[in-house]
């Protein structure tokens, strides 16, 4: 079963990029809708849950993997295996996005903008785009991200951090109090403890979600009382992280059944 979230394929309206609630509901969603689509082809599924997802799916399986476990269902989850999630964004993740040797530049910018118009909708961040965005990025931002445009394309039309952000914005960025401070700790999918077996895949050579998210979340799961392993990928990027760790986690999934 392979999720679609709020906004995006045939969804209609924008997305709440790296919002853990919604991500959640989006795949418990499905599970009873994947179990009578079985049912209509013949075939019977399994209530045995194996997670895995990639970047922002790394964090969605994180908060799926916690809903399903405080979920008194029929729905059981057996096993986690995220990669490459931007688990903890304002300890790990947004202090390395606006450092040129962690994070490419112009990606950065698209991450963070995205993550601000998108959040500003829901957690109502600031009041004018113009307090946060230079112009003449202020007044065309929020079309960047009305779902017809390729992150790549986003990321392409976007200068560095410095150039693209207010002072003050990145300033609030880099110490997050008030809304954004709130809103971090609303999406934190690591403040829990797992009671299966849990494996976190990550890449040393990754330059959009650094490593240090994947220390962070295991460093959370195991004082909350649960157990977890970092698997290190190697010098891998973002993507060949997952292409590195997904031959390795299906043979693990295949002995979990």
């Amino acid at each position: 079963m392979a999720p679609d979230y709020l906004g995006l394929g045939a969804s209609p309206g924008p997305h709440p990029f790296m919002v853990a609630a919604s991500a959640a509901s989006a795949t418990l969603d499905l599970l009873p809708a994947a179990e009578a689509a079985a049912a209509g082809l013949g075939a019977g599924l399994s209530h045995d849950v194996l997670l895995s997802g990639h970047s922002q799916g790394g964090a969605a399986a994180m908060a799926v993997g916690q809903a399903l476990q405080h979920a008194d269902g029929s729905w059981h989850l057996r096993a986690l295996a995220p990669m490459a999630g931007p688990y903890d964004l304002g300890g790990a993740e947004l202090p390395a996005i606006t450092d040129p040797r962690l994070v490419d530049p112009h990606r950065a910018s698209a991450y963070l903008a995205y993550l601000l118009v998108e959040w500003n909708r829901l957690y109502h961040l600031y009041p004018d785009p113009a307090l946060v965005f230079r112009p003449p990025y202020a007044g065309t931002i929020d079309a960047l991200f009305d779902g017809t445009h390729e992150f790549t394309q986003v990321a392409a039309t976007l200068p560095a951090p410095q150039q693209l952000f207010q002072p003050a914005a990145l300033a609030a960025i880099a110490h997050p109090r008030g809304p954004l401070a709130a809103a971090l700790a609303a999406n934190d999918v690591c403040g829990w403890a797992p009671r299966v077996p849990t494996r976190l895949y990550a890449g040393r050579a990754d330059r959009d979600v650094v490593f240090a998210n994947t220390d962070r979340c295991r460093a959370q799961l195991v004082a909350h009382g649960g157990d977890a392993t970092v698997e290190d990928m190697g010098e891998v990027d973002h993507v060949g992280t997952a292409v590195a760790a997904l031959p390795e986690i299906r043979s693990w999934f295949a002995g979990a059944r």
